[in-house]
């Protein structure tokens, strides 16, 4: 009987715990298929308010910062293994700059920096490493970079002995931020939506990313007046859209506008002189804005330098043509953004007005000549922006309306196309185009079409690209209709939104050059207080220097050796306040 009841009661027990692990296996496929379901719920919501919600970068961080975690981000960027970049060569670089900070070698800093110090060293600067993070990237590059800069600062406040060791400084820190290369803002054209520009600007502005060189082409020239007029103080100000005269198509803002403004008066003014817009009423409203400032003037008060694209209409001439206070100093920056928004079709080409040495409002040409649309021609004037100040890294905000269908948000900076079907998109696009280049090189395009060749081959993205405005058929409803003071709210929030995106690398790309124009002001205040005086031909400290019976100044027989360096030619004086 007790073997019979052995018999049963085995079975049962083997069977009893098959099942409980069955059943508690179960409950552990459940539970993590509900966390899972939870934090994929999370995150989506995490996403939307990041793309919907935030008024603030901090506020934004915080949710990035909760997404990364959620999506197991925070391992991979604890991970120095990657082939994106050279890893292996940044845990060399960052080594040998620890050792360097150790034994305090200061030559061998300067020697180091001066010899390897590039934007995108061992190929930190991929945004692919970027893509997958919400913020932030590898640890190993951040810390590198916090190491450079933590060098450029040790050099800065290093004593020196005398006044050619304080010129001596002041040479590298100059030389080394010419060779590293400056950052640009550059600024699309596109009409009303011009105005997302504005909330990339105050981005970064408030994170003191803001770089010194803006240049807009149309509506984004009207932008770049704006910003460029205005110093750090003021700056706050130029975000409030109260402060603004919106009306720059004519018959005022507000919801009774399509009636006073409608489609069959600008229908006549086509017929009649074959443009669609009044181009005084953008001209009035741009004054009002700006008022009577030349390039000169602007780059005087605010520190920035303002650059603008227009195109002649003169046969033979050069080309698209960049306003700024290098190239146009006397010419006054409302006629510039005026004549860059010169649309064929829309707006009539006008003359550049200037200043003369009186202070009287005059054209700047001979009679006759006249300008127009600078975004048909140069969006983007990449290459006269690096041989005037040496840009070598753009951050390019794109709101042209026959540009941004064709970009992919997601992709936009990369070699990558995404899915199948962008790939498809990408190459039909990329054929497509070459077939019209070629019928233009043939002659099989009538030349009043010719200015299609030039919307072909410019180039409309950087190395940092930001998308601020949707493809929505909202916006293109309202291209040159006069935007409300909730439309502009709305850019401003959302062109801020689509930068907080980008802000990781941009803090990444430019943070070196920013330590650098940090240092290279410092030492320009030292040299000042210490009285160490620069030449063309070399060096004169205050102490060298006699003043004779005559009231001439002479040089001492004891004064230092000349150092004689050749001036990187996007130096200011080094006097200058920046």
């Amino acid at each position: 009987m007790l073997n019979l009841r052995n018999a049963i009661t085995l079975p049962l027990a083997i069977l009893s715990f098959f099942f409980n692990l069955f059943q508690t296996s179960c409950k552990f496929v459940v539970d993590v298929l509900r966390e899972f379901q939870d934090q994929k719920a999370e995150a989506l919501s995490l996403k939307h308010k990041m793309d919907h919600e935030v008024k603030t970068y901090k506020e934004w961080l915080e949710l990035a910062h909760r997404l990364d975690e959620l999506k197991g981000i925070d391992i991979w960027k604890k991970v120095n293994e990657s082939d994106k970049y050279d890893y292996m060569g940044t845990e060399d670089r960052m080594f040998k700059l620890k050792e360097l900070m150790i034994s305090k070698d200061l030559h061998g800093m300067e020697w180091s920096l001066r010899t390897q110090l590039h934007r995108n060293i061992c190929g930190i600067s991929n945004p692919v490493l970027y893509k997958n993070c919400s913020v932030g990237t590898k640890e190993l590059i951040e810390n590198y970079i916090d190491q450079v800069c933590e060098m450029l600062d040790y050099i800065k406040d290093a004593p020196t002995n005398d006044a050619q060791e304080l010129i001596d400084k002041f040479y590298f820190f100059r030389d080394t931020s010419h060779s590293f290369g400056r950052t640009a803002l550059l600024l699309s054209g596109g009409a009303s939506l011009g105005m997302y520009h504005f909330g990339v600007a105050k981005a970064l502005f408030e994170e003191n990313l803001l770089p010194k060189i803006i240049s807009g082409s149309s509506a984004g020239a009207i932008v770049a007046s704006y910003l460029c007029m205005h110093s750090d103080d003021e700056m706050p100000h130029c975000f409030n859209p109260s402060r603004f005269n919106l009306d720059m198509f004519g018959g005022g803002c507000g919801v009774s506008q399509q009636f006073r403004h409608s489609a069959i008066r600008k229908i006549l003014r086509f017929m009649r002189s074959g443009v669609l817009m009044d181009i005084s009423k953008l001209q009035q409203c741009l004054r009002d804005n700006i008022g009577d400032v030349t390039f000169e003037e602007a780059y005087k008060k605010s520190g920035r330098i303002l650059n603008i694209t227009i195109s002649s209409n003169q046969k033979f001439s050069m080309g698209p043509s960049l306003l700024n206070y290098l190239t146009s100093p006397h010419v006054l920056v409302w006629s510039a953004a005026a004549a860059s928004c010169c649309v064929p079709g829309v707006y009539k080409p006008v003359s550049l007005m200037a200043k003369d040495r009186r202070g009287h409002i005059i054209n700047y040409h001979a009679s006759g000549v006249q300008f127009s649309d600078g975004s048909i021609y140069a969006d983007l004037p990449v290459e006269r922006l690096s041989e005037l100040f040496n840009v070598n890294n753009l951050i390019v905000s794109q709101v042209n309306p026959y540009v941004i269908p064709f970009l992919n948000a997601n992709n936009i900076d990369t070699e990558e196309k995404g899915t199948v079907f962008g790939k498809i998109k990408h190459f039909l696009f990329q054929e497509s185009k070459h077939r019209l280049l070629q019928m233009f090189e043939y002659n099989l395009v009538p030349k009043r079409l010719k200015f299609l060749e030039r919307l072909l081959t410019q180039t409309y993205t950087g190395g940092i690209t930001i998308l601020p405005a949707d493809f929505e058929v909202k916006n293109y409803t309202r291209l040159l209709t006069n935007p409300t003071i909730p439309e502009i709210q709305n850019c401003l929030e959302q062109g801020a939104r689509r930068t907080f995106v980008r802000m990781s690398i941009i803090k990444n790309r430019c943070r070196i050059e920013m330590q650098l124009q940090d240092c290279l002001s410092a030492i320009k205040k030292q040299m000042v207080s210490d009285q160490v005086f620069c030449y063309k031909n070399g060096v004169m400290a205050a102490e060298d220097v006699a003043v004779e019976s005559s009231g001439d100044l002479v040089r001492r027989t004891n004064a230092l050796t000349s150092s004689v360096s050749i001036p990187s030619f996007n130096i200011l004086d080094i006097y200058e306040e920046e």
